[in-house]
């Protein structure tokens, strides 16, 4: 059970010392560095540092893996610290917040990012001078922004009343971290064995089980005396399959799947896993190719729906705030939920909220945990869509018309400062159906439209928000005469918007929670939870992917 400590204090007043933060190497380096920040750090002629923050993550992590049967080498229990910093210069009404500068380079690190760095020294020493470095480079980029900025709005003839930074009250948040425990003995063993099951199917080139335990550790302050320290645990197994399907195309996939906190559950949800999954290979290799194209309804299974929403609702309900950008481009990354309030932007059979303060939901861990955004403010549960009409969004410190402060919703990750994002969301139908219901709203659907067949997705898939692109490895064909099914490939989705939200029929009785992106990659993007059932949506189109397979391998697999 986990134990709080001292739970947003009623946000009473903290001061920058020692004394009013816990006391570890993580607040006594971060705590005196940033005051010498804000009275030393100084360039003549520039402006002053206005607002500064600090984020450590401390990342334990456990792995053990093994691929048909044999041990794969990994590291033992260890850990990792990583610190992101970010300054703002100039005053509360005018600083270099929300401002892109004229050069496009990601390589130069010239796009807003904070200043980051990975394997940080566990010592009060070795965090100083990390976080001293680290200041400098983000003052340095602050202070070109903030002239920048000035002058940008006043060649466009900008001028507003709304400050680039609203106050808000102290707020702290302080959870005890328990020890992080390595996996159990005996684990590597049972990881093996499953492994071996894969052996069954002849042409798996490749068929690792892993099983993870993480313990993600968080330590935030900012100069206004706002800090928190709070921890997201996380326990999963995970999948990693290579084959050559029967049309000779290569196929891979990495899958990963939430554990509950009881351990005891673990063994047998495992095993039913590995035994899901290797029978949903054997369908995938016999899979048909597809170069037809396809509009018409689809059903989005489960981990399908995580991905369909965090392909679609994510980012039109993130970064409500458009950059200004020096080189005079529109901000494409802002939500397309940002000046929608009132609308209906999804299909009225759904409520939809995010709840930053939920660190877990039916025994498991919800990813996007944070009780104090990225900004120190205390991070709010919205409400963010009723019956289908956008009620609110996330919002940050940088006020836009017709909010009167933060709902505590600033995020930040290794590639971007803090701007406005969800963490826990939740898809609340009106309305649920059967697994059986849901295929035969499906069949009814395709039958009013004429069609031969129509589609599953059944897993989850990558999509790039940029091109509006999807790919699922394999969807499952269902024809409407008969039901009868069959897996197809080479196909992608095409044409999705924010738009196509609206037209989801009906929800599943199957609601699970999918933790997206903090898995693997601990700062490349923000850590986010979606618990959803799946969905029919009436108009999906689908493209063939114009693969060409490769000359399959001289010598066949041994």
């Amino acid at each position: 059970m986990k134990k709080i400590l001292l739970l947003l204090l009623g946000f009473s007043f903290l001061n920058l010392s020692a004394g009013s933060l816990p006391d570890n190497v993580y607040f006594r380096a971060m705590s005196d560095e940033m005051q010498r920040t804000m009275k030393d750090l100084r360039v003549k002629g520039s402006a002053k540092p206005f607002f500064a923050g600090y984020k450590l993550v401390d990342e334990y992590r456990h792995i053990v893996s093994a691929s048909l049967g044999s041990k794969i080498p990994q590291r033992e229990p260890h850990n990792s610290l990583s610190a992101l910093v970010y300054v703002t210069a100039g005053d509360g009404q005018e600083n270099s917040s929300g401002f892109t500068l004229a050069s496009q380079s990601t390589y130069k690190g010239e796009e807003g990012v904070p200043a980051y760095s990975e394997s940080v020294p566990q010592s009060y020493e070795g965090i100083r001078r990390e976080l001293w470095k680290l200041t400098d480079d983000a003052y340095i980029f602050a202070s070109t922004a903030y002239d920048q900025k000035k002058a940008y709005k006043k060649r466009k003839g900008l001028n507003k009343e709304l400050p680039d930074f609203s106050q808000a009250k102290k707020a702290s948040f302080l959870q005890e971290i328990p020890p992080f425990s390595a996996l159990e003995e005996g684990m590597q063993e049972r990881v093996n064995a499953l492994s071996a099951q894969g052996k069954r199917l002849p042409y798996l080139e490749k068929f690792t089980v892993g099983r993870s335990r993480l313990q993600q550790r968080n330590y935030f302050l900012d100069s206004k005396g706002n800090f928190a320290q709070y921890y997201t645990p996380q326990d999963y197994l995970y999948i990693e399959a290579s084959l050559r399907l029967a049309t000779g195309e290569p196929y891979s996939f990495l899958n990963s799947y939430i554990l509950p906190q009881d351990p005891a559950t673990h063994p047998a949800q495992m095993q039913q896993i590995v035994e899901k999954t290797l029978a949903e290979i054997e369908k995938q290799y016999h899979a048909v190719r597809e170069k037809k194209p396809y509009v018409g309804p689809v059903l989005f299974k489960k981990k399908a729906a995580a991905s369909f929403f965090s392909f679609l609702f994510v980012p039109a309900a993130s970064n409500t705030k458009p950059l200004l950008e020096g080189s005079d481009y529109n901000d494409t990354a802002s939500g397309y939920f940002r000046d929608r309030k009132g609308m209906r932007v999804i299909s009225p059979l759904f409520d939809v909220y995010d709840k930053p303060s939920l660190s877990q939901h039916q025994g498991k861990t919800l990813a996007g945990f944070m009780p104090v955004d990225d900004e120190g403010v205390k991070a709010e549960d919205l409400h963010l869509i009723q019956e289908g009409k956008l009620l609110a969004f996330p919002t940050i410190r940088s006020l836009v018309e017709g909010q009167k402060r933060s709902n505590g919703h600033a995020r930040m990750s290794q590639v971007r400062l803090p701007r406005a994002g969800v963490s826990n969301l939740f898809f609340v139908p009106k309305e649920t159906f059967s697994e059986k219901e849901m295929e035969e709203k499906l069949l009814q659907r395709c039958k009013e439209q004429e069609l031969e067949y129509c589609y599953i997705v059944p897993s989850s898939f990558y999509y790039s928000t940029d091109e509006g692109v999807a790919f699922p490895k394999v969807v499952e064909r269902i024809y409407t005469k008969d039901g009868r099914k069959e897996m197809v490939n080479g196909l992608k989705i095409t044409g999705a918007s924010s738009r196509t939200l609206r037209n989801i029929l009906a929800a599943g009785d199957d609601t699970d929670v999918y933790n997206e992106y903090s898995k693997y990659y601990l700062f490349s993007t923000v850590s986010q939870a979606i618990v959803t059932p799946s969905v029919l949506v009436d108009e999906i189109e689908l493209q063939s992917n114009m693969y060409i397979p490769d000359t399959p391998p001289v010598v066949p697999l041994p």
